[in-house]
């Protein structure tokens, strides 16, 4: 008999809880906080073989406490409104434009690295 998938919320570990033009509403150690698009330091994709081809985004945020990396797969409920987002928010293309580098690109494909100032 096969085993249930585990779900990282269960047990208070740093997870998207919803998505607006505003920011990110992230739960860090239990504590819902939004974290404003301005946070966000670098946004990646791929596609994971093992999970049949799912693509994901990796999203790196400047949280309080450090450097948090966020995953979001394509089967997660808050993906549509993520992708719908991204480009209105940061310069992200939107996700047709990057959907084809993303399956073509072994590793990790770029979506965004926020400039370095100074």
């Amino acid at each position: 008999m096969g085993e249930e998938p585990h779900d990282d919320r269960e047990d208070g570990a740093t997870h998207i809880a919803g998505i607006s033009e505003d920011g990110i509403s992230v739960v860090i150690d239990g504590e819902q906080r939004l974290i404003g698009w301005s946070a966000v330091s670098g946004i990646s994709s791929a596609v994971s073989k093992r999970d049949d081809d799912m693509v994901f985004v990796a999203i790196a945020i400047d949280a309080a406490d450090g450097e948090r990396s966020l995953l979001v797969a394509q089967d997660d409920p808050i993906w549509t409104e993520l992708v719908e987002l991204l480009h209105l928010c940061l310069p992200v293309a939107p996700l047709e434009a990057w959907a084809a580098g993303t399956a073509a690109f072994p590793g990790a494909y770029t979506l965004y690295r926020r400039p370095i100032v100074g």
